[in-house]
């Protein structure tokens, strides 16, 4: 079983569908989706701008954006079902959308809130905490450096500042796949993830 983050900033891109649409076709491994924030987390960076109210409680509406674009992805593949709790897909069978409800996962406790932790680092969680064979973090642009080590792509702001805390402390194969190329989608897999996407090391 893999989990794969599919950015928010894919939400409005002409390849969102194909590629929802390849993971749901994959007969040879499982597959957790866990949604990013979208245009459902500008929107509360924004309210945030103009009221000042203070960051655990963006984090909170924050988890309810990523809960929004996880209702998003299901209505554009409803062969994908959606999961209040990770259990219920550890136990299950097929593909399945995550959509975090914080009382339904005691583990995104642990984790700090603010901006610092984003749908990277909650994924990265989540499958260290499910034992996943490995994580995709699917992007919408490449990784801006290689090689990949986590702290340089943290600094660039291609992964929030948490993430290579939570890869050094539980290390397991993680890949940056550049969703925005839609040509090749063809034959998705967690090989195709290694063969295509970058390794992020951690450091």
């Amino acid at each position: 079983m893999w989990v794969i983050k599919v950015g928010g900033s894919l939400a409005g891109g002409a390849t969102l569908r194909d590629w929802l649409a390849c993971i749901a076709a994959d007969e040879h491994q499982r597959w957790l989706l866990v949604p990013g924030g979208g245009p459902y987390a500008d929107a509360v960076r924004e309210q945030q701008r103009i009221w000042h109210f203070n960051d655990a409680d963006a984090h909170a509406m924050a988890l309810q954006a990523m809960a929004l674009y996880a209702r998003q992805l299901h209505a554009l593949a409803p062969a994908l079902p959606v999961l209040a709790s990770p259990l219920d897909f550890a136990s299950g069978a097929g593909h399945a959308i995550w959509q975090p409800e914080a009382s339904a996962c005691s583990f995104l406790q642990a984790l700090p809130e603010n901006w610092g932790t984003t749908s990277d680092s909650i994924a990265l969680c989540l499958a260290q905490k499910l034992n996943a064979e490995g994580l995709v973090l699917l992007k919408s642009s490449p990784a801006p450096v290689v090689p990949a080590f986590a702290t340089r792509l943290a600094l660039a702001s291609y992964l929030d500042p948490l993430f290579p805390q939570l890869l050094r402390a539980q290390s397991l194969p993680v890949y940056c796949v550049d969703g925005s190329q839609g040509s090749q989608l063809i034959a998705w897999s967690s090989e195709y993830a290694a063969r295509e996407g970058v390794r992020v090391l951690p450091d």
